[in-house]
């Protein structure tokens, strides 16, 4: 906004570039930037803008408001006194200070002292010149106003806090975590009460010897007493000692302070983690914070993951009928921390599902779009100059330092839904409809990087309107000059935007890594040598094999999307969400997805005609035929790309050095009566191992009890039937050992010394492959070995339990 003078009458002119807009108004109280007083005694005052060649002048007791001479220049603006032009200073009128300096009175021909005030008048800012030092005493009181707060209000969860996300199935959607920090160890600075961090590597130590849980410590070359732990004592070779403690970062800290003018807030959230638990998903966390590379925290002390500080105070302003109550924003600051968001198309769906309260038989249309009508009839009655949204927003506010943090999001997306779609009430159509207006119908994004810069504002008079408008059109521009790493951090390119940046910072600390240990000595340089090539050759090599493997997947995909079979989609997602842990595991699989491709596409000609003409008549047969001849060309090509993708996945894993994000806890287990229950441990780790047991036998068994054998082997009782599974170290998951339904159990199993053991009327499942038969064909008991005969006891009563519940109902 900028202020001009015509025919000596003072306006405003509004400059929007986004529309080439340019609006004329009259001038109201504040618009100006600044207004100079002058109550200096006998010297004028000049004044100029950092571009402008001539001064302003501004006579003794006399006041000018000011406005830019040059609005697209650097808005700086230069005093002095007259007479004294070589001495110019800068005028920081932006927020409220005071400032004394001395000048040369050429009339009295002595030193005067005099102060500079700058401070908010109404809704006008002021700098004021006065050598009356009570004059500015007084405004200077006004300025730094320190007033008794008469409410603290202070909100501390040390520990972690969660939330559970159910929707109305029910299931639960997701789980919301807030954590605390580690221990943090201070040293107490001598003559201060006050404490600086220790670097990471003595902290370490000290945590290390505090859980030795020893009253004296000795090192290398210090020791440390903690046998007084309010007042612990590190002491050093010269027998010099500090005190430290032990100290961390709550989970979330909230601080309000309220006095009769002034409300202060302050509060952090230290870290912030959201996983997705539902039972078929792409990405497991949502969101989690990214930790900064070591370098980084050597020295410094962890910081939140947001913190937020504010300060504001209410100030009268007289207007001209009535007087009324501004808010001044003396200092507003956000920090945000880099951050990982990670989305797929069915937690999305999952989620709109649960933000879903009304359904759409309860929405009164009639009374809707009459509402929308008068809203309508309403804009149309209204001038073009009252609709204008300049002015609009409520009352002004001024902002004396307003800033937000940039921000760096890793951003990944996948378009994979996996949800049975009959148990959401929002149609999946509506999301589809979405992602393909983003150009994310069917394409994956994996570690898109975008940089955000930051929003910055001071010294301003805006609507709370205007800032949220300002605000948000900042981050879209930002955003939309980011775009590039979003197209090219698609999978289907295989991600050049993040090969790129994994080279760089291979590079990077290939030279950094010596550098930072050649200063500190000649064997830190040489770990610095073996840390930095180590680090290039991950990032590098790493690089490439995922980019590889990215290209491959999306390829993989495409060939699934040709068989035109949801189910083979959806199984083949669930499938491939889970990646190779190592090299022997990504061969396996990389055989098995080959084997499966190749006997998919043979049995499909005859199987897909069947199955269409069972549920679609004479239609679906011909359909059918249609799938089966495409299936026996891309079934077998994508078992051959999924063989590929395995493997490379598999040598990508040991090349990874990406922080371990550990699950928060396993999905709630909610019984089938629906009723919501508290969190149980037990019953959600049985639900989440069945899940993981059942993903490829396409089982719809409901949970019942589990023990846990081993620590890779557990059995589980479900409705339908019983059965052991053991953990597979070569892929990665469970595997069904042997499994019977009830029917074929011909009694209440009996208690043996260490365990139970069932009797069988038949020696197959039908679900099991055929090698299991041969393999246990002539066995008729099976024998349960349980760890201790507690957990012998439990099993058998619910053993009992559930199979009377199915021989009587």
């Amino acid at each position: 906004m900028t202020h001009v003078l015509i025919s000596q009458s003072l306006c405003f002119v509004d400059v929007r570039t986004a529309t080439t807009e340019i609006r004329i108004g009259t001038y109201y109280l504040g618009a100006a930037p600044v207004r100079i007083e002058n109550l200096l005694s006998e010297s004028s005052i000049c004044f100029k803008q950092h571009s402008a060649m001539s001064f302003v002048t501004v006579p003794r007791n006399k006041s000018i408001l000011y406005t830019w001479d040059f609005p697209d220049k650097r808005r700086e603006l230069y005093w002095c006194v007259q007479g004294d032009e070589k001495n110019q200073k800068r005028a920081d009128f932006i927020k409220d200070n005071c400032v004394s300096f001395v000048y040369h009175d050429l009339l009295s021909q002595r030193q005067r002292k005099a102060q500079v005030v700058s401070f908010l008048d109404g809704l006008q800012r002021v700098l004021l010149f006065t050598d009356n030092l009570d004059v500015a005493d007084c405004v200077g009181q006004e300025v730094i106003k320190i007033e008794q707060s008469h409410m603290l209000l202070e909100v501390c969860f040390p520990q972690a806090i969660g939330v559970s996300l159910v929707d109305g199935i029910p299931q639960e959607v997701s789980y919301i975590q807030l954590d605390s920090s580690g221990a943090i160890w201070e040293r107490k600075l001598k003559k201060r009460d006050r404490y600086k961090y220790l670097c990471t590597k003595m902290s370490e130590s000290l945590e290390e010897a505090f859980n030795a849980d020893k009253a004296v410590v000795e090192f290398d070359d210090h020791s440390f007493d903690m046998r007084n732990e309010e007042e612990m004592i590190l002491v050093y070779p010269d027998s010099n000692f500090v005190i430290v403690r032990r100290t961390y970062l709550p989970a979330l800290w909230i601080q309000y302070t309220s006095s009769p003018s002034q409300n202060n807030i302050h509060f952090k959230v230290n870290r912030i983690q959201i996983d997705n638990q539902l039972t078929d998903y792409t990405f497991r966390h949502v969101f989690y914070p990214i930790a900064p590379p070591s370098h980084a925290i050597a020295q410094q002390p962890p910081k939140p993951l947001v913190e937020f500080a504010m300060i504001k105070q209410s100030t009268s302003v007289e207007g001209e009928q009535e007087q009324s109550v501004l808010d001044h924003y003396k200092y507003v600051k956000m920090l945000v921390q880099e951050f990982h968001i990670k989305l797929d198309a069915g937690f999305l769906l999952s989620v709109m599902n649960f933000l879903k309260v009304d359904d759409e038989d309860t929405v009164d249309v009639e009374k809707q779009e009459l509402d929308w009508l008068e809203v309508d009839l309403k804009l149309s009655r209204t001038a073009l100059d009252d609709r204008d949204g300049g002015d609009e927003g409520g009352p002004p506010v001024f902002l004396d330092e307003f800033h937000l943090s940039p921000l760096k999001i890793h951003m990944s997306f996948s378009p994979d839904n996996n949800i049975d779609s009959t148990q959401v009430h929002v149609q999946e159509d509506t999301l589809a409809l979405y992602l393909k207006s983003f150009g994310l119908g069917l394409v994956a994004i994996n570690d898109s990087v975008l940089k955000l810069a930051y929003y910055d504002a001071t010294g301003q008079l805006v609507t709370q309107a205007q800032l949220q408008d300002r605000v948000i059109k900042h981050y879209i521009h930002e955003t939309l000059t980011q775009l590039y790493a979003v197209v090219f951090g698609l999978d289907i390119l295989g991600n050049p935007y993040g090969l790129a940046q994994d080279i760089k910072e291979g590079t990077k600390d290939l030279f950094y890594e010596p550098y930072q240990g050649i200063v500190q000595g000649p064997r830190e340089f040489a770990e610095g040598v073996v840390i930095g090539m180590n680090s290039f050759l991950r990032h590098s090599v790493g690089g490439i094999v995922g980019a590889a493997s990215k290209i491959s997947r999306s390829l993989g995909k495409g060939l699934a999307k040709l068989t035109f079979d949801e189910d083979y989609q959806k199984h083949r997602a669930r499938r491939m969400a889970q990646k190779p842990a190592h090299i022997g595991e990504g061969l396996v699989r990389g055989g098995k997805s080959f084997l499966m491709g190749l006997y998919n596409g043979v049995t499909g000609i005859v199987v897909k005609p069947v199955e269409g003409a069972a549920q679609e008549g004479v239609e679906g047969f011909f359909k059918g035929v249609g799938k089966g001849l495409v299936g026996a060309v891309t079934r077998p090509l994508g078992g051959i790309n999924d063989m590929i993708t395995y493997t490379i996945d598999g040598i990508h894993h040991h090349t990874q050095i990406d922080e371990k994000i550990m699950v928060l806890r396993h999905p709630r287990y909610i019984q089938p009566d629906k009723i919501l229950r508290p969190y149980n441990t037990t019953q959600s780790e049985g639900k989440y191992l069945l899940g993981q047991i059942t993903r490829d036998n396409q089982w719809s068994d409901t949970y019942y009890h589990h023990s846990l054998l081993t620590t890779k082997s557990t059995f589980i009782l479900t409705d339908l039937r019983c059965l052991l599974s053991e953990y597979d170290d070569v892929m990665n998951q469970w595997k069904v050992e042997w499994s019977h339904v009830y029917q074929d159990i011909e009694r209440i199993p009996s208690i043996m010394d260490n365990g139970i053991c069932i009797v069988f009327s038949a020696f197959m499942d039908p679900n099991v492959g055929i090698s299991k038969f041969f393999k246990n064909r002539r066995k008729k008991n099976r024998m349960v070995t349980l760890p201790s005969p507690e957990e012998t006891q439990l099993l058998y009563r619910e053993f009992k339990k559930r199979y009377n519940h199915h021989l009587y109902g």
